[in-house]
């Protein structure tokens, strides 16, 4: 039996059938398109935008009555169907649900305009969101309408020549050298403190620290790969508020060997002899999750007597380092496994301004000296 008004069946073999009507016969008959999927959900996904292309007339007016909420939904059924991860998939749907949906969730999707977009962009920015949050939160409604405009539910996007607010450098926070001392030492006491000098010397972020296992370091020739992170995020199943999920690292560049300097290999040498764990950083037999690093962190700063900063700090600490040993932007681009170079010029912008005062400096050596007068 259809679903009322929806024209969507489940056939006798399992699979559901959705119809729709695509157009009709010189002589009036109706021709009757069709979509197939598993599950209710995925026909319904499917047959939302076929219906309404079909009854845009003549190109001219979209058939879509729907709100934006309605396409949204749909949309995001998509979206999980393109093989995003699931980490990605849950930072859509908080900016759907913390965003998107309060401001426009309610609106006619064809009575969108550009003044209704810059509001809305106005309406982020008076939150309080930075000016990353709120290009995120606007990079996924123009995907959004973007996908309406391809489907024909939506004659043209209006997020189209929409101002955003210019991103500034973000402000980096590193320990200083006398700090970093005083951390490293904490940690060697500590029986939790490899977290912490894995991220001081290799620049890992603490979910691939969390997700690193003894197969992916080679003790013999010390080279290290990160091949997987794990975080926790949002659950869309309703049954629990977060789980738990292992990965892929952030990009393709995140998947990377790195170096290690021979001090931290004997330190994980020693340490493999004793551990009876597949995962270098270990909790009851397993693996230790973010936040519990994040725990014995704090902990261990707290001994060494440094102020509370966050884990990531200990990241643009190894970069401060490197930069400051002269390290070439392309090798540090690549052992921190950011997507380009470009990006690491952005974080470190004033790191680089020191080593490049520094190398001017050098110049002085080439200066024709004055005759004494």
């Amino acid at each position: 039996m259809a679903r009322r008004g929806e024209n969507i069946y489940k056939r006798k073999d399992g699979r559901w059938e959705g119809r729709y009507i695509k157009g009709r016969e010189p002589d009036g008959r109706i021709i009757y398109g069709y979509v197939y999927g598993k599950t209710y959900g995925d026909v319904k996904a499917k047959l939302l935008p076929l219906k309404y292309r079909y009854r845009s007339h003549a190109g001219k007016t979209s058939g879509f009555g729907g709100t934006v909420a309605d396409w949204a939904a749909c949309c995001m059924e998509e979206i999980v169907r393109s093989d995003i991860k699931q980490s990605t998939y849950a930072y859509y749907s908080g900016m759907l649900q913390n965003h998107i949906m309060p401001r426009l969730g309610g609106r006619k999707l064809c009575g969108l305009t550009q003044k209704d977009i810059r509001i809305f962009v106005d309406s982020l920015t008076q939150t309080g969101l930075g000016p990353g949050a709120v290009r995120g939160v606007f990079g996924l409604l123009n995907r959004l309408l973007t996908m309406a405009v391809e489907k024909g539910a939506l004659l043209v996007n209006p997020c189209k020549a929409i101002s955003l607010p210019k991103g500034t450098a973000p402000n980096i926070e590193a320990l200083t050298g006398t700090e970093q001392k005083k951390l490293e030492q904490a940690a060697l006491h500590d029986k939790h403190g490899i977290s912490v000098l894995l991220a001081l010397y290799t620049g890992m972020r603490i979910g691939e620290i969390c997700a690193l296992k003894w197969e992916d370091i080679n003790l013999e020739t010390g080279i290290l790969h990160v091949r997987r992170t794990v975080q926790r995020i949002a659950c869309r199943d309703g049954n629990s508020k977060t789980k738990i999920v292992f990965d892929t690292p952030k990009s393709e560049k995140s998947n990377r060997l790195i170096p290690l300097p021979s001090q931290l290999q004997a330190i994980l040498s020693e340490l493999y002899t004793r551990s009876e764990n597949e995962y270098v950083v270990s909790c009851r037999g397993g693996f230790a999750e973010p936040r519990t690093v994040r725990y014995r962190y704090y902990r261990i700063l707290k001994k060494a007597g440094i102020k509370p900063v966050h884990f990531h700090t200990l990241r643009h600490t190894f970069a401060t380092r490197c930069m400051e040993l002269r390290f070439d932007v392309t090798t540090l681009s690549r052992l921190l496994g950011h997507s380009s170079v470009k990006m690491t010029l952005d974080i470190y912008t004033d790191s680089l301004l020191e080593h490049k005062i520094v190398s001017m400096h050098m110049l002085d050596r080439l200066f024709p000296v004055p005759a004494a007068v």
